[in-house]
């Protein structure tokens, strides 16, 4: 949305000088476009160009999770490889997607385990493996706090 108060002089400025070179038909249309370009500079539109950044970078935040899951993933890695700061990324992301980091590294890694947990020919140690926890035991103490059952538990039921 475009407040033209806080830039009207400006706008005048352009105005004027159509009206001023009103025969020069190229001239006045250059000049229009350059009132539409200042408009848009000045207006909520960068704003919106600033959101539609900041789900860029969410985004990929969730590629990066979603490629590296099976691996140790440090928030500091994460904004190091996205070239921001941790806590500008923690907070942008929690207000795009409700989430912690965190809490969607683990959402993902549970949802990828309940996957392979429907593998019977895969054991609970390589399905904690395979989702990025190095100790099964953590891995078993973790999806038991998600799903309320153990992974052995999970895959019986």
């Amino acid at each position: 949305m475009y407040t033209p108060l806080e830039h009207s002089k400006k706008i005048e400025d352009l105005a004027m000088d159509i009206l001023k070179h009103y025969k020069r038909q190229y001239y006045c249309v250059g000049t229009v476009y350059k009132i539409c370009d200042y408009m848009i500079e000045n207006s909520s539109a960068r704003e919106k160009k600033e959101q539609n950044n900041s789900l860029l970078y969410v985004k990929n935040v969730i590629n990066y999770i979603q490629l590296k899951y099976s691996e140790p993933i440090k928030i500091d890695n994460i904004a190091m490889a996205l070239g921001l700061n941790r806590s500008y990324l923690t907070r942008l992301f929690k207000e795009a997607t409700g989430y912690s980091l965190q809490e969607y590294l683990l959402t993902y890694r549970m949802k990828m385990a309940v996957k392979l947990l429907a593998d019977e020919s895969i054991s609970v140690n390589q399905v904690a493996a395979n989702v990025g926890y190095n100790d099964t035991f953590t891995f078993s103490k973790a999806f038991k706090r998600h799903f309320g059952k153990s992974p052995s538990d999970y895959r019986k039921a």
